[in-house]
């Protein structure tokens, strides 16, 4: 897990696109939101706190030699989290390359 402290204006871009890009369950306060880096797909777990995020772990989507059978690989590697909690907020929060 990792955590990010986030301003005031980075918080609330960050909860609007999670509220209504990324998947939830009901009653349960877990954002699920798809990542793509470099063509490879990432499953991010994400839980908000007032001004803070945390990055609780993500799956990574790999498709076996077969080309067909996909698995998953859990990252729980705090550097990686971290690498991809800033990826996530730089890609929500910039919007010159929208």
């Amino acid at each position: 897990m990792t955590v990010k402290d986030l301003t005031c204006e980075n918080y609330k871009t960050l909860q609007t696109d999670l509220l209504q890009n990324a998947h939830r369950n009901p009653y349960c306060p877990i954002y699920e939101k798809k990542l793509s880096v470099d063509g490879e797909c990432y499953t991010l777990f994400i839980l908000l706190e007032k001004h803070k995020v945390y990055l609780l772990y993500a799956l990574r989507s790999v498709f076996e030699s077969d080309g067909r059978t996909l698995r998953y690989e859990m990252i729980t590697k705090s550097n990686v989290l971290a690498a991809l909690v800033e990826l996530l907020i730089h890609q929500t929060t910039d919007t010159t390359t929208l």
